[in-house]
C-alpha cells in the first residue's frame, strides 16, 4: 500500500506536467500550493523569483523520486516551463500590491498629473460634452477619494486604457453617459482593479510566460487583463437590461464568474479575437 502511494504521488506531477497549456498551468499552481512535498518550491520562489529553474527542476525531480529515471524531456522542459510561470504570478503579485498599496495623494505632483492625464485622454475632443469629473464617471468633485480601494494601480490602469485603446474607451464613456440606465465609467474602471487583484492573488489570473519576464512585460499582461475585464462587464451590462443601477454589483458578479471562467479554461479573460468583435465594445 505505501509503495502504491509513493507511486501515485511520483506519477502526480508527471499527469500535470505532461503538457504546457493554460489548463495545466493553473493545474500545477494548485498542485504545488498544496503539496507537502513541494512546499519548498513556493516557499523558494516567494523569497526570490529569480532563482536558477534548472536548479529548481532537478530538486523537483529529486524529491519526486525521477531523477535518473530516463525521464522525458518533455517532462521536465514542462516543469521548468510551469515554475517559470509561478515565479512570474509571484513578480508581478509583488508588484500589484506594491502599486495597490501607494495611496493616491492629491498633493503628490505626479499623482496630479496623472489625474489631468486621464483627464485629458477621456474628454480631447470632446471638451463640450464632459465638463466635470463626474461626467467621466467619478462619485463627486474630488476623484481622489474614489482611489482609496485600489490605489495608485487604479489610476494607472485607467489611464492605460484610455491612452492605448483610446477610441474604445472614449466610445464606451460616452455610451456610459448616454445609455439608460447608465453606470459611472471611472469608478467601475476601480472596481475591475479591486476584482482583477482577486484573481491574481488567488491564482485564476497567471501570467502564462514560459520564460523569465520583466516587470513591465508582467505589469503590461495585468493592464492588458484589465481591459478585457472592463470591456466583458460592458458587454453583460448591455446583453443583460438591467432595471437600474442598483443592479450593478449583480452584473459585476456576473461578469468576475465569467472572467474565472474563461481564466481557467484559455488563460485570458477575451482572446484577440474577442477583444476586436464590436460586441464587447
Amino acid at each position: 500500500m505505501k509503495r502504491r502511494k509513493a507511486l501515485d504521488r511520483r506519477r502526480e506531477i508527471q499527469i500535470v506536467c505532461e503538457s504546457f497549456t493554460p489548463l495545466k498551468a493553473h493545474s500545477f499552481f494548485e498542485y504545488i500550493r498544496r503539496s507537502k512535498q513541494l512546499a519548498f518550491l513556493w516557499l523558494l520562489l516567494k523569497e526570490n523569483p529569480n532563482r536558477n529553474k534548472d536548479e529548481l527542476v532537478q530538486r523537483v525531480l529529486q524529491v519526486k523520486g525521477l531523477l535518473g529515471k530516463n525521464n522525458d524531456r518533455t517532462l521536465r522542459e514542462n516543469i521548468q516551463k510551469n515554475i517559470q510561470v509561478l515565479a512570474n504570478w509571484f513578480k508581478l503579485v509583488n508588484m500589484v500590491r506594491g502599486l495597490k498599496e501607494t495611496k493616491f495623494n492629491k498633493e503628490n505632483e505626479e499623482h496630479r498629473a496623472a489625474l489631468e492625464e486621464l483627464w485629458n485622454s477621456l474628454t480631447d475632443k470632446q471638451e463640450n460634452i464632459w465638463k466635470e469629473w463626474k461626467d467621466i464617471g467619478f462619485q463627486g468633485k474630488d476623484p481622489s477619494t474614489d482611489f482609496r480601494g485600489a490605489g495608485w494601480l487604479s489610476l494607472l490602469q485607467l489611464i492605460y486604457f484610455a491612452k492605448k485603446y483610446n477610441s474604445l474607451c472614449t466610445k464606451i464613456l460616452y455610451n456610459c453617459n448616454t445609455s439608460v440606465p447608465n453606470y459611472p465609467f471611472a469608478c467601475t474602471g476601480i472596481y475591475c482593479t479591486q476584482a482583477l487583484t482577486n484573481l491574481l492573488e488567488q491564482g485564476i489570473l497567471l501570467p502564462l510566460q514560459e520564460q523569465e519576464s520583466n516587470e513591465n512585460e508582467l505589469l503590461e499582461i495585468f493592464h492588458e487583463e484589465y481591459v478585457r475585464l472592463f470591456l466583458l462587464f460592458h458587454h453583460t451590462w448591455r446583453q443583460g437590461n438591467p432595471e437600474n443601477l442598483l443592479e450593478f454589483e449583480k452584473y459585476m458578479e456576473k461578469t468576475i464568474q465569467l472572467a474565472k471562467d474563461k481564466l481557467r479554461e484559455k488563460g485570458t479573460i477575451l482572446t484577440a479575437e474577442e477583444l476586436k468583435n464590436s460586441s464587447y465594445s
